[in-house]
């Protein structure tokens, strides 16, 4: 089995060897670049963050049609997947990540404060005086994206620390 590949979202080389035996020995080489061992600090937290923006991003999905995800949500969420298909600009990558990661959690707060009017004009449409399509629990739909929303603030609050 020959080369190896970059998981960018946990920071994880994998490393393919023949299937053999539990008994037998296989020693696996690593040799990183002297300079790369400079910027581990930068690296602490990374794999906890990605996970973190993937829940807020699913949050604010079940949030639709009143929100969504930011566009920067989503651009510093693709980092792990940009560092994956290409480890090589993994500095350039990190540093831009550290950039864009306030951006990001911020544009997610500031969604906060209007999502509740937003909802509330969106559940306005289905009121049973306009139109109530048949078995729509609106209550339900409310608490539902509420509870996402929160999740969502939640999570870019842990994310942010």
């Amino acid at each position: 089995m020959k080369g190896w590949s970059y998981e960018g979202n946990t920071l994880t080389t994998v490393i393919p060897v023949p299937t053999s035996s539990v008994a037998t020995k296989v020693t696996v080489e690593v040799r990183r670049a002297g300079e790369t061992m400079q910027h581990d600090d930068e690296l602490d937290g990374f794999a906890g963050a990605m996970t973190r923006l993937r829940g807020i991003y699913d949050a604010l999905q079940a949030t639709s049609p009143v929100s969504g995800p930011p566009d920067i949500l989503v651009d510093a969420m693709q980092t792990g997947d940009r560092l994956g298909y290409h480890p090589e600009t993994a500095q350039a990558e990190i540093a831009r990540f550290h950039r864009i990661l306030p951006q990001a959690l911020a544009a997610v707060t500031r969604i906060g404060p209007v999502f509740d009017s937003q909802l509330e004009d969106h559940l306005l449409r289905y009121s049973p005086e306009r139109w109530l399509p048949g078995g729509l629990n609106l209550p339900a739909l409310k608490q539902s994206r509420t509870e996402a929303m929160t999740r969502a603030l939640k999570l870019a609050a842990e994310a942010g620390r």
